[in-house]
């Protein structure tokens, strides 16, 4: 399935199939382009064009992979504190 640039979705780290099940361990994360990945992701919202224009610097800032990181999966270089949300219809 393709989740859209902007869209705000939960990771969940439970795998029944592996034997990692009811770990209480998820959190959200904002996908910053248009990415095939698996269905069963919970969406909950999207992030609206300023919003994205600002993750977008945090991006540009690159990844500190840290001990466990990778090149492409890691903790982002520019800090990024989400200080309000809002919902609308």
């Amino acid at each position: 399935m393709v989740y859209p640039r902007g869209t705000v979705a939960i990771a969940n780290r439970n795998d029944e199939q592996n034997g990692v099940a009811n770990t209480g361990s998820a959190q959200f994360f904002i996908v910053t382009k248009d990415t095939q990945l698996t269905p069963t992701l919970a969406v909950v919202g999207k992030v609206d064009d300023a919003g994205m224009k600002i993750i977008d610097k945090v991006v540009a800032g690159g990844i500190d992979p840290g001990p466990i990181g990778t090149d492409t999966n890691g903790f982002p270089k520019t800090p990024l504190q989400i200080k309000s949300t809002s919902i609308t219809e």
